[in-house]
């Protein structure tokens, strides 16, 4: 079957003549044993005629359905029952996943009046389904778990965080030498803290489509196998591409796109990755994959706390959320099935509880007694 499943996709999709490794794509449609035994009278030019595009995108899974339903009513054979085996959905520890990394951290306690928190983490993480623990996802075949086996979803290479308190040089006893007047409480009690993170891009990978080893649809996306050496692929965030031969078109800014791609050129990496090959590719290409623009934010806050009396107090502050209203872009499309929004980028992060990702400003009054 996949001989047979090669040999047509690829010549529906114009690699006719093409080489691919150890793979040939034939020189145009012919009869495939496989199919004219399966569908007698219909065989390999009924399903180009009318499935084409199941080829053309690797969707395997829908292509059985569909030989399935006229094998049964036109043809009136048998049914690919399932009935051994229909489903097995469970949730295991079985899979396999490896994590490592080198932590550092940097630690000041309280001294004259500033306090911090500096973490920086180094890490690589791989598994086999790329997803977290909370999604439910399908392995894309139960004959080689390892096919996706590759960068996992929170493989963030490299992350730093940090947190600080400062208590602003206003405090008491500048003003007035008893520490107790009503300047020291005008002036004193201001001070300035905040949260600082940035990370590396997660993994991109460049889609393929659900099902492509005859699995579940509802499983992973299976990832494109690449042409070149992912790493000759420039990435970042390229402004006034306007997408060509198809490709990126949706981000062109001459028709209201936002100009943004992950690529200079996205029409030639879109052409750097194939369809995956059932008789040929032991693997995806998830293993083989780049990165695109990273994170970093600071939110701020500052404020002033006034001890009115012994027994009441009063503090209010300003609260910036993206400070710097940084815009940090979202994952692009980076779909063979969507060549015209491939790489583009069209939204951007927004963090939980929030409508968007610019800057917000927030105040707070609080009295304690």
């Amino acid at each position: 079957f996949a001989q047979a499943y090669d040999n047509v996709a690829c010549v529906l999709r114009g690699d006719a003549g093409k080489t691919f490794g150890s793979f040939t794509c034939p020189a145009s449609l012919t009869p495939q044993p496989w199919f004219e035994n399966q569908l007698p009278g219909l065989g390999t030019a009924f399903l180009t005629s009318n499935f084409a595009s199941l080829f053309q995108t690797n969707n395997v899974s829908t292509l059985f359905l569909q030989m399935n339903v006229f094998r049964q009513l036109v043809l009136g054979l048998p049914s690919y029952n399932n009935l051994q085996m229909l489903a097995i959905l469970m949730a295991t520890h079985g899979g396999i996943s490896n994590y490592h990394a080198i932590f550092f951290t940097l630690r000041n306690r309280p001294w004259h009046g500033l306090q911090f928190d500096v973490n920086y983490t180094l890490s690589k993480s791989l598994d086999q389904v790329g997803n977290v623990q909370n999604n439910l996802s399908l392995i894309t075949t139960g004959f080689d778990p390892n096919v996706d086996y590759g960068p996992a979803l929170s493989d963030r290479r490299h992350v730093f965080n940090g947190v600080f308190n400062y208590e602003l040089p206003f405090g008491p006893g500048r003003w007035v030498s008893s520490g107790q007047g009503w300047l020291n409480k005008l002036m004193g009690g201001w001070y300035l803290s905040g949260i600082f993170r940035a990370f590396t891009s997660l993994p991109y990978s460049v889609d393929d489509n659900a099902g492509v080893f005859g699995g579940s649809l509802a499983g992973l996306t299976n990832a494109a196998i690449p042409l070149v050496d992912v790493s000759t692929l420039n990435t970042g965030v390229f402004r006034g591409v306007a997408g060509s031969g198809g490709v990126g078109t949706i981000g062109n800014p001459a028709t209201g796109g936002s100009g943004l791609n992950l690529f200079a050129d996205p029409e030639s990496a879109f052409n750097s990755f194939r369809r995956i090959l059932l008789s040929v590719d032991g693997r995806t290409g998830r293993a083989n994959h780049f990165r695109g623009p990273g994170f970093w934010n600071l939110d701020l806050r500052i404020g002033k706390d006034t001890q009115i009396t012994e027994r009441f107090a009063y503090e209010f502050s300003f609260d910036f959320f993206n400070f710097f209203n940084h815009v940090n872009l979202d994952t692009p499309s980076l779909s063979l099935n969507n060549p015209a929004a491939f790489g583009v980028f069209s939204s951007q992060f927004t963090p939980p509880n929030r409508t968007n990702g610019a800057r917000w400003i927030q105040f707070g009054s609080r009295i304690r007694f």
